[in-house]
């Protein structure tokens, strides 16, 4: 099996290496496992960068909390974020078993 990143970097290669082994009908198998690998890349920079977020908003809350102080607008956002992040790494998990299923098909 062919790693990932070598089928990002090098599509045509793998194109050529199908075609010469008449694989050509799985041709379309590889051009849906690059749109999926960018979906993927896509959805996990978004999900770090919520995580990031709404860490920082945790320790924020924490702060304030152990001041006596309460912010009902953070609390929103916090909860917000944190359903976000859980539908994006639901959203990470399916694009991965889906590349992981496209990956044994690629040669």
């Amino acid at each position: 099996m062919l790693d990932l990143r070598f089928v990002r970097e090098n599509p045509e290669t793998v194109r050529r290496a199908m075609r010469a082994k008449m694989m050509e009908a799985d041709l379309p198998r590889l051009e849906n496992l690059l749109r999926l690998d960018e979906e993927h890349r896509l959805v996990r920079s978004d999900l770090e960068e919520k995580q990031a977020r709404r860490n920082a908003d945790s320790r924020l809350v924490g702060e304030m909390k152990r001041r006596g102080e309460d912010d009902p607008e953070l609390m929103a956002r916090l909860s917000e974020l944190s359903g976000e992040v859980k539908r994006l790494e639901e959203t990470e998990r399916s694009l991965e078993q889906q590349i992981g299923q496209l990956m044994l098909a690629i040669p």
